[in-house]
């Protein structure tokens, strides 16, 4: 018979360090225990589709509200844009239909609350002749409406560039003032 080192009882077979089964299973236990563990890191994940596109939309449209900041609105009301909080970027052709042309910058504009709401197109597009001329309305047009793809897919890269690119935009120029 062997003597245990640690609990002092006698037991036919010894093992690690002349230890007992049980006094073994315990100091591997302890040694488990005090040593530190590397903490895995969490994967973020991903923001989906529809966060990106809302994130891209939020920082799209508050670059447009700071680059027309000062001008008057684009339904012609003769109302100068004078805090973005209190006006809109207005898409000429609506993002909800268009989606391709939903971050063209030619497609949008400042424009107040109000006017937007109501969804004066016509009143839009007859402003945007006088500024930009018949043909720039034209191509617009022609590149969205005439050459259409049936079907719009978003892209998350595309999405995430959109958002990168347009929130540097704003801090470049909210840093500026």
């Amino acid at each position: 018979m062997k003597i245990c080192k640690i609990c002092n009882k006698e037991v036919p077979k010894l093992f690690s360090k002349d230890l007992c089964v049980y006094c073994s299973k315990i100091e591997t236990a302890k040694l488990k225990l005090s040593k530190p563990t590397k903490a895995k890191p969490k994967k973020k994940p991903l923001p989906t589709i529809a966060a990106l596109k809302k994130d891209a939309r939020y920082w799209f449209q508050r670059w447009i509200r700071l680059r027309d900041l000062g001008s008057t609105c684009c339904y012609g009301s003769n109302n100068t844009l004078e805090d973005i909080k209190t006006y809109d970027a207005c898409h000429y052709l609506k993002f909800e239909l268009y989606p391709e042309a939903g971050f063209d910058e030619d497609n949008v504009h400042g424009g107040t609350k109000g006017e937007n709401i109501r969804d004066n197109t016509i009143a839009y597009r007859r402003e945007l002749i006088r500024r930009k001329g018949n043909e720039w309305i034209n191509n617009l047009e022609e590149n969205y409406c005439v050459n259409r793809a049936t079907q719009y897919k978003w892209d998350r890269t595309f999405l995430e560039n959109i958002v990168n690119e347009y929130k540097a935009r704003c801090k470049e120029i909210e840093s500026n003032k």
